[in-house]
């Protein structure tokens, strides 16, 4: 049996979908559906029950689903390690980037420093959604995320460092007149469209947004982004607003202008965190973490 197998086993059971796993793994399904039957004649082993719309997994197929995930996964990170140590890194950090935020701050001076400290080792960044971040760090794709802390604070196994509380509200499309505003006054906006997150990217910011506006006496007419890029995209394309923070690549943006809340208002926990998983065995995560607490230090 090759890797190649496995992986499209995982993907497969992972999505419990043929064609969704067929599109992620850049094949036809015809390709992959012949491959994993091809593993389940080998393993004289029945994986999955396949109707014309579902694709459920035997008893057999949960429990290798769950155990050759950690092998795959291991074998990953032995070939990206033995990769690193080919091209002369002694070490490797994968970042996982909340989509529209700005490294410029703290985390730039933690990032330069770092780099200057360790130059062997090498850095992999990749911005994503709110849910990208947190499979991500689950599964080890990222040694760190940077992400809010309202959407990682009920995951008991990871650990953060604050970073920053940021400066909440709202972006709008310079072409309408409200972005004369210099401050967000709930009565001006409420008979605006707001764009949300969808639920399924992250539950939490969509529920602080809906409980934001409810408490400021108005239910806001919505329409539901799959992620932050679309959002912004849409706000940009005069579609409606949409909730934001003060380090968003939006408010650079000079077709757009951010509006920030009166005084302490905020949606929720505004905290932008570094997160990392306890189970995680990358032996730099602590280099980092160090380097870190010197530059927050210095602040």
């Amino acid at each position: 049996m090759e890797m190649r197998q496995l992986q499209y086993f995982i993907t497969v059971a992972k999505h419990r979908n043929f064609t969704t796993a067929a599109t992620e793994l850049n094949i036809s399904q015809s390709t992959l559906s012949r491959q994993i039957t091809a593993m389940e004649r080998e393993l004289n082993v029945l994986l999955l029950l396949r109707d014309n719309r579902n694709v459920n997994l035997t008893k057999s197929g949960e429990y290798l689903y769950e155990e050759l995930s950690k092998l795959y996964m291991n074998y990953t990170h032995l070939i990206q390690n033995a990769q690193n140590i080919f091209k002369g890194y002694n070490g490797n950090l994968k970042f996982g980037i909340l989509e529209e935020f700005t490294l410029e701050g703290l985390l730039q001076n933690v990032l330069h420093q770092y780099h200057k400290n360790f130059p062997n080792q090498s850095i992999d960044m990749k911005r994503g959604s709110f849910q990208n971040l947190t499979d991500g760090i689950l599964d080890f794709t990222y040694d760190f995320i940077i992400t809010f802390f309202f959407d990682i604070s009920n995951i008991p196994l990871l650990r953060y460092k604050l970073i920053e509380k940021v400066q909440d509200g709202i972006i709008i499309s310079r072409r309408n007149p409200l972005s004369n505003l210099s401050v967000f006054l709930p009565d001006k906006f409420k008979d605006e469209t707001f764009i949300l997150l969808s639920k399924d990217d992250s539950k939490y910011a969509a529920d602080g947004a809906i409980e934001f506006c409810t408490a400021h006496d108005f239910y806001p007419k919505l329409k539901i982004a799959p992620d932050l890029n679309t959002a912004m995209l849409w706000v940009e394309a005069g579609m409606g607003l949409a909730f934001t923070y003060s380090n968003s690549v939006a408010v650079h943006n000079p077709s757009m202008k951010f509006i920030p809340f009166q005084n302490c208002d905020t949606i929720r926990e505004s905290s932008l965190v570094l997160a990392w998983n306890t189970h995680n065995t990358n032996p730099v995560i602590n280099n980092f973490i160090k380097s870190y607490e010197e530059c927050k230090a210095r602040e």
